[in-house]
């Protein structure tokens, strides 16, 4: 239900980003070899930010693997059909 709410908060806090920049227009040069001429503002605001989050996967990606390995070498192991790792957690003691 909170995910919800936060889904709507966002898009209604899009669209009124949108709609109140529907009629400001600017020029965008790439690296000089091609010009986009009168685009709307909200366009390249969007753009941006998806050329942003694709240019942030791989170095999502690499901290996922990075985790994953340090987590495999953390097993050294099997021994009595337990897992021993780099750092066991102490014994219990029972108190009878």
């Amino acid at each position: 239900m909170v995910a919800l709410i936060e889904f709507i908060i966002i898009l209604v806090a899009a669209l009124t980003f949108v709609l109140s920049n529907q009629h400001s227009s600017c020029d965008i040069s790439l690296f000089g070899l091609y010009t986009f001429h009168n685009e709307p503002v909200y366009v390249i605001s969007l753009a941006s930010f998806i050329l942003g989050i694709i240019a942030s996967i791989p170095f999502f990606l690499s901290f996922i693997f990075r985790k994953k390995s340090k987590e495999k070498k953390g097993i050294k192991r099997r021994k009595g059909g337990e897992l021993e790792t780099e750092s066991p957690l102490p014994p219990s003691e029972n108190q009878d």
